[in-house]
C-alpha cells in the first residue's frame, strides 16, 4: 500500500510488528483502511512525506459487509488476529520479513518521487 503523489518527498516505510491482525480492512463499497497505530498519522503525512506500508504475506484485508454492527466488526478482527494462517506463519521468520523489507525499499528508492526512505 503506498499513499503518494508525485512531488519529491521523503517515503516513510511502515513496517508492523508481529501478530497476524490484518493490515486494512474492506468496506462493502470496496474502499480500504489501514488498521494499524499509523492510521491516523498518514494522512497528516502526506503533506511533506509520501507513505509506504509493507503487507505482510498471508495476511488478507477483512472485508465488512454492510449488515455488520460494530461489535461484529470487532468481534471479527479479533478472530482474525487470532487465526494467523499457514502463509502468513511460514512467512513470519525475521530473515523473511527483513527480505520482503530489502525488496521493498530497494524498489521504492528508485522511484523519481522517492527523495529518501525512512523506515518506522
Amino acid at each position: 500500500y503506498i499513499a503518494r503523489d508525485d512531488r519529491p518527498k521523503p517515503v516513510v516505510v511502515l513496517l508492523h510488528g508481529s501478530g497476524c491482525a490484518p493490515d486494512f480492512t474492506t468496506d462493502p463499497d470496496g474502499s480500504l483502511h489501514e488498521t494499524s497505530v499509523f492510521q491516523d498519522a498518514i494522512g497528516a503525512t502526506l503533506a511533506t512525506a509520501h507513505v509506504a506500508i509493507i503487507e505482510r504475506p498471508g495476511l488478507d484485508p477483512l472485508a465488512f459487509t454492510a449488515d455488520m454492527s460494530m461489535a461484529d466488526k470487532q468481534a471479527a478482527f479479533a478472530k482474525a488476529s487470532d487465526q494467523c494462517s499457514d502463509e502468513f506463519l511460514d512467512n513470519a521468520t525475521q530473515s523473511a520479513r527483513v527480505d520482503d523489507a530489502v525488496v521493498a525499499i530497494t524498489a521504492l528508492s528508485r522511484e523519481p518521487w522517492a527523495s529518501r526512505i525512512v523506515v518506522a
